[in-house]
């Protein structure tokens, strides 16, 4: 079966993912890989996970390394493993370890560049280790959640509306054009509006004032939050009573109203998780400003110019007075 994906997709794939295995914490602990997460579709038989799966010259690639590594991979592409088998990841696996021993061989690897950025993939991966691992341990309470939810209860109201769109015609377009002048959009949604605020049923008045491509009474409802539409749309959003029709709001394009169908709040539960991730992102952005301020960074002004406002702490200091022992002044 021909791939879906191109090799070049292939390799990329792979590259990402086998820059985690090339890490001195894996290659340095065999155990850390065998107690990785491997995906579904790869599921290792007990015991086999330190059989040998892969040899390349006098490297060895053990069936726990292979199911990190696939684990690793975009959904997608575990998917095209998953259908197709692991022997394209074998084979372009196995061209990775060749090209990695051929550069070794070749001392690419003490070249400055190479070993620079080597050294920026081992810190970009620790940093993100460090940064879930903070985020794990951050705690948040029930209590937490209640206090939170008392005092930001009108940014969970949320208002059930539907939305009526009548298409204007461009100035100077032909007579045959789609769309309405803006005087009869204006009569138009006006008679809509009566209809919808008399309670007539809105599937009645869909049909009643149905012009393809040029009037839309939307029959569905929709659940919107405070911000979420436009200003003056927002504001009366939360401040019509439900069957009300708000003052239509004119564009180069439309003119755009919206009735108000209900007023309601999100299920305690569903709340409950939206507010406990609102609070750990505070805590862990709390967390993380702590960090930097404990640190005590510098940052050269000559080089990195005016701080930005959330710039670290201490940035405007001189080099030394900030600068950590031993650094080069």
């Amino acid at each position: 079966m021909k791939s879906k994906f191109g090799k070049l997709s292939w390799i990329a794939a792979l590259v990402l993912a086998a820059s985690v295995l090339s890490q001195p914490s894996f290659a340095q602990n065999p155990k850390a890989t065998a107690a990785a997460p491997s995906s579904a579709s790869v599921k290792s038989q007990p015991g086999a996970e330190d059989r040998v799966v892969l040899r390349v010259g006098g490297q060895e690639v053990t069936q726990s390394d292979m199911d990190f590594l696939i684990a690793s991979l975009s959904p997608q592409t575990q998917e095209a493993i998953q259908a197709q088998g692991r022997a394209p990841v074998g084979n372009e696996y196995a061209l990775l370890l060749l090209l990695s021993q051929r550069a070794v061989a070749d001392h690419l690897d003490t070249q400055t560049a190479i070993q620079k950025q080597l050294a920026l993939d081992r810190m970009k991966l620790l940093a993100q280790a460090e940064y879930q691992n903070l985020a794990e341990h951050v705690q948040i309470t029930p209590a937490e959640v209640s206090q939170y939810l008392a005092t930001h209860k009108d940014e969970f109201n949320q208002v059930q509306i539907r939305e009526i769109l009548i298409r204007k015609k461009p100035a100077g377009a032909p007579a045959n054009a789609p769309g309405l002048s803006s005087a009869d959009a204006h009569a138009k949604m006006a008679a809509i509006s009566k209809a919808l605020s008399a309670g007539t049923d809105v599937q009645q008045v869909a049909k009643q004032f149905d012009m393809p491509n040029v009037v839309m009474v939307d029959t569905q409802v929709q659940t919107v939050r405070e911000g979420q539409l436009l200003p003056a749309l927002d504001k009366a959003a939360f401040s019509l009573k439900v069957n009300q029709v708000s003052d239509p709001i004119e564009t180069p394009q439309a003119l755009v109203a919206i009735q108000v169908v209900g007023h309601k709040q999100a299920d305690p539960p569903t709340l409950s998780r939206e507010i406990e991730s609102i609070l750990r992102q505070q805590k862990l952005q709390a967390e993380i400003a702590s960090l930097k301020k404990a640190a005590n960074i510098w940052m050269d002004p000559t080089y990195f110019g005016q701080k930005s406002s959330d710039g670290p702490a201490g940035s405007e200091a001189s080099p030394t007075s900030a600068q950590p022992a031993g650094s080069p002044r």
